[in-house]
């Protein structure tokens, strides 16, 4: 008797071992969930030329200002020179400041720089002004005289 009642204590405690290990699941799903690529977008003024730099002599500076304009998601700035490698080019200096900041220089340096200039941040919406300076140094040898560059400025914008 004594072991038929340990079979069946053996039997009942394997039913309640069972029965608690079940388990209810349930699921939801959160649908319309949209991801999107933010955007850059730029506007330039003026949108052509920003600096007139003709008939420069050893030791002139010419200069002009551009508003750079953030249409798109905030995003860092940066400005490259494509310019031809040439002597003339090589002997041209590029200056950028903020408009109205002659003495907060971001960039002095090459014509062509080696590497884009980084501007800093644009906030959507955002703008900046910057005053650009091509100077063609004392010095500059006069083999050069005549010499002439066409060049463009690209603005570039990635967002963050």
């Amino acid at each position: 008797m004594l072991l038929t009642a340990g079979g069946v204590i053996a039997v009942v405690v394997v039913f309640i071992i069972a029965l608690s290990l079940a388990s209810f699941t349930d699921s939801s799903a959160s649908k319309g969930n949209t991801v999107t690529a933010g955007q850059a977008a730029l506007g330039l003024s003026p949108s052509g030329q920003i600096v007139s730099a003709a008939n420069m002599r050893p030791g002139d500076a010419r200069s002009g200002d551009v508003e750079v304009t953030n249409s798109g998601e905030r995003a860092d700035l940066s400005l490259t020179v494509n310019a031809p490698g040439s002597a003339f080019t090589s002997a041209l200096k590029l200056k950028v400041t903020p408009r109205g900041e002659p003495a907060n220089v971001l960039y002095n340096g090459a014509f062509a720089a080696p590497a884009p200039i980084q501007l800093g941040t644009l906030g959507k919406g955002g703008s900046k002004s910057f005053t650009l300076s091509i100077s063609l140094p004392q010095g500059t040898v006069s083999s050069l005289g005549g010499s002439e560059l066409n060049a463009g400025f690209v603005w570039e914008a990635r967002t963050q």
